[in-house]
């Protein structure tokens, strides 16, 4: 089955000088790129990475079990000024998660017996010092704002925002929760996001200010947006080192 990408990751590892010898550049998302930053994706390793922001020093600590399929991303690692790779650290950590047709979830790395109807992604990285809630309030309003229609939709207990550029034929959708009541664990609204009509979706929320966290998933889903939201959040809870 075809997997939902966040990103499709393109970078490469320094070239370094080392007792006159020139090192080769190391894909990413090749084991040699996951093994220099701590990760090993064996089904027996227990995998940690610290997620670190340059702007704010914050830092947050994962620890995933031995069952997830771990990639880790250091950006910049090639051109005139390459970023190192610092062993036990990254900027983002992500993994996958199987949704069976009975909406149950699995690591990738496990086997299901069961029909795979789509894969759950998240994305982890550090937070930022503030949450911007008079930002994240704009947004919203923005997109009500410039939404070309709206729509209630009943069947996904959502409101649709349609938004349209000049010159598109098909827009991206942004949805919102009809009960204002439910919030994500950070006190924000749910927002999620849809490329065009039948792209990807993916909402986010902070936790504990630690960890910033996108989770996608595939527009056919968009039904189950509550499961997918509280089966992301249990993850986190999960993984993240208090």
């Amino acid at each position: 089955m075809k997997r939902l990408s966040s990103s499709i990751l393109c970078l490469f590892a320094p070239v370094l000088l080392m007792a006159g010898c020139e090192q080769k550049p190391v894909m990413s998302n090749t084991s040699e790129y996951l093994r220099l930053h701590g990760i090993v994706n064996d089904g027996r390793t227990v995998n940690e990475i610290v997620l670190i922001k340059d702007e704010n020093k914050n830092q947050a600590k994962l620890r995933f079990p031995e069952e997830f399929r771990v990639s880790v991303e250091t950006p910049n690692t090639h051109g005139p000024n390459p970023q190192s790779i610092r062993k036990g650290y990254a900027y983002s950590a992500s993994i996958s998660l199987d949704i069976t047709d009975d909406m149950e979830f699995s690591s990738s790395k496990v086997q299901s017996t069961k029909k795979i109807i789509g894969i759950l992604q998240l994305q982890f990285g550090a937070t930022n010092d503030i949450k911007n809630d008079a930002w994240e309030q704009d947004q919203i309003a923005n997109i009500k704002k410039n939404s070309s229609k709206t729509v209630v939709r009943e069947d996904l207990r959502l409101f649709e925002y349609a938004t349209y550029q000049s010159g598109q034929h098909a827009g991206n959708y942004y949805y919102l929760p009809m009960d204002e009541n439910f919030r994500a664990v950070d006190g924000r609204p749910i927002l999620i996001g849809c490329l065009a009509a039948n792209g990807p979706c993916a909402g986010s929320f902070r936790y504990l200010d630690k960890v910033a966290v996108t989770f996608s998933f595939p527009r056919a889903l968009l039904a189950h947006w509550r499961g997918l939201y509280l089966q992301s959040l249990k993850i986190t809870k999960t993984v993240l080192i208090k």
